[in-house]
């Protein structure tokens, strides 16, 4: 995690100094600014800088403080970074924004740990024991499509009821206390009754838990510009319901290694892109939709399928043709666990 400390005396300081060279031994990248005496800084400006540019923020003080400096800066637990108080005598530590999605809650119990403090966490599940379904998400690195629907599930587990999880990808481990758990094959119908959902479609019931798992194979001809290829497959995946989210590559053969729309399409996204010799392409198992053109200009006959398959995904949705582009699509296999 990127993380900001900040705190307000001499006291404070010392702390938010070890502190910060505890969680950077762990990995994480922090630093200390100082809210008193020589060489201050302003709390406004530090607050609105690290609001945007840090996963967390510390303050080592008054939890008043922090409370006054970041309300003007809250927007919703999605997107909000974990804010975390510290009293400077180093006894509790406070999660007090974005406790599940941002991760206050686990950094305050990681900062107690660190220092010897007790975190004091408020959230209604983690006090009831109970299965907090946003931070399990943000651990198994799903995203939430659907915010507003975690109240259902969380409000439902602590009345007592059972809530059904229903997932495209299998999950390893026991399932949390009052969590019924069922796995249905990718592509195929949700039961009803899901308070939530892995899966790669919009579709899906309840609480839309989102995996980075979709891979999409392309093929098109030379120099495509990128603003065709991604409107082409935005029509794609929005025809077949896949949420844009899942996308976790394209893949092409080695022919389209460097063609330019297709690398910067998959630099926008913020995806992988993967290329196959025709070798590998020609040697991977499945049931393609061959053409006679693609396989005289590539040397094999079908690109978009078989970069999927070639991908370690099992296909979805055959060859298809958008504004002149060719798409597939298939998942990629995910690893989840109900483990700590």
């Amino acid at each position: 995690m990127k993380i900001g400390i900040i705190a307000f005396t001499e006291r404070g300081a010392a702390l938010a100094g070890s502190i910060r060279a505890a969680l950077v031994q762990e990995g994480d990248a922090a630093g200390v600014a100082k809210g008193f005496g020589e060489g201050k800084i302003s709390l406004a400006a530090w607050t609105k800088e690290q609001f945007t540019a840090s996963d967390a923020l510390i303050f080592v003080g008054a939890t008043g403080i922090a409370v006054r400096a970041v309300a003007p800066h809250l927007q919703s637990k999605a997107v909000d970074p974990a804010v975390v108080s510290v009293d400077e005598g180093g006894s509790w530590v406070v999660p007090l924004v974005s406790g599940h999605i941002g991760g206050a809650n686990d950094l305050a119990r990681r900062i107690a740990g660190l220092i010897g403090a007790e975190a004091i966490v408020t959230t209604a599940t983690d006090v009831n024991g109970l299965w907090a379904v946003d931070s399990w998400a943000v651990k198994q690195e799903l995203a939430v499509a659907n915010i507003g629907s975690i109240k259902k599930v969380s409000g439902s587990l602590l009345a007592g009821k059972e809530v059904l999880l229903a997932s495209e990808f299998p999950i390893s481990g026991n399932p949390p206390s009052q969590v019924r758990f069922v796995q249905v094959e990718p592509g195929t119908e949700f039961p009803d009754d899901a308070y939530a959902s892995v899966s790669v479609r919009t579709s899906a019931p309840g609480l839309r838990l989102v995996p980075r798992a979709l891979a999409v194979g392309i093929g098109c001809r030379k120099g495509t510009p990128f603003e065709r290829i991604d409107a082409a497959c935005n029509e794609f995946l929005k025809l077949h319901e896949f949420d844009g989210r899942s996308l976790a590559q394209v893949a092409s053969i080695d022919l389209k290694e460097h063609e330019p729309g297709i690398v910067a399409f998959s630099e926008h996204r913020g995806i992988l892109f993967k290329t196959f010799s025709a070798d590998v392409l020609n040697a991977v198992a499945g049931d393609f939709a061959p053409s006679a053109f693609v396989s005289s200009v590539t040397g094999t006959d079908n690109v978009c399928e078989r970069s999927v398959v070639a991908s370690g995904g099992k296909v979805l949705v055959h060859k298809e043709v958008h504004d002149g582009i060719t798409f597939s699509a298939g998942v990629l296999p995910v690893e989840l666990t109900f483990s700590s």
